[in-house]
């Protein structure tokens, strides 16, 4: 009987100690923080981030901060040490972050279903595959950039392609259009550019053409850092998920029609990110 009157106290004392080793739950900020990274904030792109802001603020109750940082290391540097809670990154950023310190992918643009790299030449260039172009000059976007730079290296060295050893050339252009304009001036034979901003900029495309078009991927992500609760998390991406591209989105620029809409993330969108793809240049 002892024994027995005993287990009852055995439970509750049990259960204080499991309850004392849990995790405590997530505290909730004063104050939403979402970076981007943005060297400029054009009139544009602040419409487009504030109209996200306005969306995640309504959504969670809280007031929200943009913050324009300068480039990836200043991102890793805020998402990782200096408490923010939100941030729009690269799908190449994901894993870096994801590793260290876990950041949970929450939405990733509507337009990335159709998002590819294109390898461009001019249309009177003779070559006809990437393997056409051993020895000449190619032309990548900004280091940083996705589509310009992180994924089409992948998918040439996914192929055994290393740049720096199979063009005669490589180049780091300003941006997109950049690119196209160095390939159609001949400053390069074999540019690599995002294929959403070939269709928008069709004045910059004359005289060019695909040589290969890449399987589609996911290029940019908006993710949670894990300080973040989990029911912020969901209201966050609630809200996101239940914006609609503004009708005038076209005319407005790439950003907005990119950063208009969005859809479910998972990291099995930035795949190509991590490891050797399957999906490589003709050779």
């Amino acid at each position: 009987m002892r024994a027995a009157a005993c287990l009852p106290l055995l439970g509750m004392l049990l259960s204080g100690l499991l309850a004392g080793c849990s995790e405590p739950p997530p505290e909730t900020p004063a104050v939403l923080r979402i970076a981007v990274v943005s060297m400029a904030a054009p009139p544009e792109a602040l419409a487009v981030y504030g109209r996200i802001a306005a969306a995640l603020e309504t959504g969670t109750g809280l007031p929200v901060e943009t913050r324009f940082l300068e480039g990836p290391a200043e991102m890793l540097h805020g998402v990782r040490d200096e408490g923010i809670e939100l941030a729009v990154i690269s799908g190449a950023m994901f894993h870096e972050l994801r590793a260290d310190p876990g950041v949970i992918a929450l939405v990733k643009p509507a337009s990335d279903r159709n998002n590819a790299t294109a390898f461009v030449a001019r249309a009177d260039d003779p070559g006809q595959r990437i393997a056409d172009f051993r020895g000449r000059r190619m032309a990548f976007g900004p280091r940083e950039s996705t589509s310009g730079h992180a994924a089409p290296r992948r998918f040439l060295l996914a192929q055994s392609i290393d740049p720096e050893a199979y063009f005669s050339e490589v180049q780091h252009t300003a941006d997109h259009q950049q690119t196209l304009d160095a390939v159609r001036e001949r400053r390069a034979d074999l540019g690599a550019v995002n294929s959403v901003v070939l269709a928008i900029a069709r004045e910059k495309t004359e005289g060019l053409r695909v040589v290969w078009l890449s399987p589609s991927y996911a290029s940019i992500v908006i993710v949670a850092h894990p300080r973040l609760g989990e029911d912020l998390r969901q209201k966050a991406r609630d809200a996101l998920l239940a914006l609609d591209e503004p009708p005038d989105a076209a005319k407005t620029g790439r950003i907005a029609v990119t950063l208009g809409r969005f859809v479910p993330a998972t990291p099995a969108d930035f795949a190509i990110f991590a490891e050797d793809s399957a999906d490589a240049p003709g050779g």
